[in-house]
């Protein structure tokens, strides 16, 4: 399960389950592996179309802390129709996780919490086989009537891990959509980091796979059209003498194929770096977790910032990429300590984006950090944490408040180069200024701030943004006129011309005459906006309201009508007071709503609803809601104020305006201003509930509380789920209570998707049976 990547990321390739999966194989159980992933989600219908054709006994989920939700649904889906079937949790969620985490799973019947997956599932597998009890399996914990039973921990692991066959050679794993395949050529590490679990996991040991093994797998994955290899290894060099070996075998043996791998700074020197990018390392990930050498010590990295310094530089010299995995959130940590971070990720020029951004540090069970948080100086949430979880990002530090560990990921994602890859190519845009706008305080002394909310508000022609933007800047960064025309710069504005020359800004229509495919076709159908980096190519020297057909270099010859409806030049801003020209702001009603109706393109379709009085709404209200929506998300509430009043003046639609514009702007985030439109419409239960559901997203959990404890509707799904996050946060004591309604809750949301589905039909008749192994 994976609702991050998508179906042809590395990040999507079930590895793990792979693995476990040849193993049944091998010992005669039949398996499967089910995908959930970003762009293929997994349907109730599909699940239970797995459940009926293949029968199973066992079903395993590999959990994730941002996944045990959704687990928890399928999960209830299968207990509720096929109650006789297992549930196990594995993956990294379950390692170390107590026994009592069975009480809040209460579809789950085994946890796999101390055990390695392949043995642990196969040892289930062959007890459900023979019926033979669970007790004398180690490494888990699982229901036995209306006990827990948590056995002993595996008195070793295997230290050979050629006894696990790989899941690629073997067939097990699908990469039809994958470029690059992910393999494992060691388990474990022998340096104990506070805030990880792996080498607690492997008693402090580094397990291997066989040269051979790995040499085999490799050269399978390349003949089998692979591009690239990801090993996941916490520590690939760990063994200087086995990771020459291993270079040198597929140098010898004409393994070509290049590869990326992980490992700390002092297991590696300048001669194996060589031998290392000669047998085709194009990209090495290390760990610098922090760019302060006290912080690094107190979380007992074992390794400082000179030693990064002397291994980031040589690898980068040799023309191989690095990346850099870092945390903020450690004990002793200021917002400066973390900030250095950034700095340090920066001065090597390593774009930070992926692996080179950091993540809050992750209080996970099992870690040194977890075991006892308040040893190390956090301050743990007194909510209620369902047992399954742990503490995760619930805590502050002895120098980090919850407000100060906002601002150091804001400042992550600031410099992170997704966001000034979409800043640059228009995409996300309202996205990207709702974060800007909600993060300006906490970002105030960074000069990007101002450069990218600058520019943002000139992509919007919103002066008012701009103007607020360059307040802000004096204010907070520099009132010097050189800094302020600097900024300036970074405005993007133009005035009307009648000629397309290579530095103009042109919005134009696609008709594509064959298929078009987005990776291979730049220009979407229906509406573009060029802007004046783009090169014109043959639209140089047309006017507006002319056409001409391309045909693309596509390979395939395709045909698209291209048809220019406005034309700007570049105008470069250079003083505060250009911002009053007229000529610089725009009005877009020369596009047609039958032409935005046919695009993508949000900005134009933002551009175009703004040049419109309200008045002319009065036959299309839902398109004023798209307007009411953009107006939202870029903080203009005045605007979103003047759109309320011009609804009211709509025959038919008056008395549901208030809650509607309240649920627009909920869905926005916006709860303070979403409470204000509740608080206009009719007082309503269904209203007071989304009113106390907008009082939980502001962590005013008392005020919630209040409106729900006189509602009536406690079999509505909302209620529930906001009732719920009021228990946690206060009565975290009233355990039974809570974990009730959770499973309640969890419950409702599987009902609620089958009510319209013909799924429910058959699964009112339907009965477990005939299960095989």
């Amino acid at each position: 399960m994976n609702q991050l990547d998508s179906i042809r990321s590395t990040n999507t390739i079930p590895i793990l389950q792979g693995y476990i999966a040849t193993y049944l194989n091998k010992h005669e159980h039949d398996t499967q592996i089910i995908d959930d992933l970003q762009d293929a989600p997994l349907t109730l219908e599909d699940l239970n179309r797995h459940m009926q054709e293949f029968r199973p006994k066992l079903v395993g989920f590999s959990g994730y802390h941002y996944l045990m939700e959704r687990i928890r649904f399928f999960a209830r889906f299968i207990k509720e129709y096929y109650p006789e079937t297992k549930l196990i949790l594995g993956g990294p969620q379950s390692l170390f996780l107590p026994g009592d985490g069975l009480k809040d799973l209460q579809d789950f019947d085994i946890i796999c919490n101390k055990g390695e997956g392949e043995l642990t599932t196969l040892n289930i597998a062959e007890s459900l086989k023979s019926g033979d009890s669970f007790y004398n399996i180690p490494g888990i914990s699982f229901k036995d009537n209306d006990q827990i039973i948590t056995t002993n921990r595996p008195d070793c692991l295997p230290q050979d891990l050629d006894i696990y066959p790989s899941p690629y050679v073997q067939g097990v794993i699908d990469l039809s959509m994958k470029k690059t395949a992910c393999i494992f050529t060691s388990r474990g590490c022998e340096h104990v980091c506070n805030f990880c679990v792996t080498p607690l996991f492997n008693n402090m040991r580094i397990r291997f796979h066989s040269v051979d093994h790995v040499l085999e797998e490799m050269q399978y994955l390349e003949s089998a059209g692979m591009d690239s290899l990801w090993i996941g290894d916490p520590n690939f060099t760990a063994y200087r003498s086995r990771t020459v070996e291993l270079m040198e075998q597929k140098i010898n043996r004409g393994i070509r194929i290049p590869f990326w791998c992980q490992t700390r700074v002092d297991m590696v020197d300048k001669d194996l770096l060589k031998l290392m990018q000669k047998a085709g390392l194009h990209c090495i990930g290390f760990g610098l977790e922090s760019g302060s050498d006290k912080i690094l010590n107190t979380m007992h990295k074992e390794v400082s910032i000179s030693r990064f310094h002397e291994i980031v530089t040589y690898a980068q010299s040799l023309g191989i990429n690095v990346e850099l995995f870092s945390m903020y959130g450690q004990p002793g940590e200021t917002y400066e300590d973390a900030r250095k971070t950034i700095s340090i990720v920066q001065k090597y020029d390593i774009p930070i984006y992926a692996n080179s951004c950091a993540q809050q540090l992750q209080l996970t069970c099992g870690s040194m950090y977890g075991k006892d948080p308040e040893k190390f100086g956090f301050k743990v949430s007194d909510k209620y944490i369902p047992s399954y979880l742990s503490f995760w990002h619930e805590y502050e530090t002895d120098c980090l408040t919850r407000l100060d560990l906002r601002k150091i990921q804001a400042a992550w994602v600031l410099y992170n180069k997704e966001t000034e890859f979409n800043i640059e190519n228009c995409i996300n845009i309202f996205h990207t200024v709702d974060y800007i706008l909600e993060h300006k305080e906490m970002l105030k002394e960074e000069k990007r701030l101002y450069e990218y909310w600058l520019y943002l508000g000139s992509l919007l022609e919103d002066k008012e943004t701009m103007m607020q933007c360059i307040k802000n800047f004096r204010k907070n960064i520099s009132t010097d006129k050189k800094e302020l025309t600097k900024l300036l710069k970074h405005a993007d504005m133009y005035s009307v011309s009648d000629t397309v020359q290579n530095n103009s800004r042109v919005i134009i229509f696609c008709q594509y005459e064959g298929q078009y495919i987005p990776e291979k076709h730049y220009l979407k159908p229906g509406l573009n906006d060029l802007r004046y980096k783009i090169q014109k190519g043959t639209l140089l020297g047309m006017k507006v309201n002319e056409s001409v057909k391309v045909t693309l270099s596509d390979g395939q010859g395709t045909n698209v009508i291209i048809s220019v409806l406005r034309i700007f030049n570049k105008v470069k801003i250079k003083d505060v007071k250009q911002l009053d020209k007229n000529h610089l702001w725009h009005d877009y009603n020369f596009i047609s709503y039958k032409a935005l109706e046919q695009s993508s393109n949000e900005l134009l379709l933002f551009l175009t609803l703004k040049s419109i009085p309200y008045s002319q709404f009065a036959g299309i209200p839902q398109v004023l809601l798209n307007l009411v929506s953009y107006y939202t998300k870029i903080h203009k509430f005045s605007e979103v104020e003047k759109c309320y009043r011009g609804m009211l003046l709509i025959p038919h639609v008056a008395y549901k305006v208030a809650e509607t514009f309240g649920d627009i702007i909920s869905y926005a985030g916006k709860h303070e201003e979403a409470i204000e439109y509740y608080n206009k419409s009719d007082v309503t239960e269904h209203v007071l509930i989304k009113k106390a559901y907008s009082y939980v997203k502001l962590n005013r959990h008392e005020e919630a509380f209040n409106i729900l404890k006189n509602i009536s509707k406690k079999e509505d799904m909302l209620y529930c789920e906001v009732m719920l996050e009021c228990l946690h946060n206060l009565s975290a004591d009233n355990i039974d209570e809570i974990r009730a309604l959770s499973h309640k809750v969890v419950h409702m949301k599987v009902q609620k998707i089958l009510e319209n589905s013909t799924l429910a039909v058959n699964l009112k008749s339907k009965v477990a049976s005939n299960v095989r192994a």
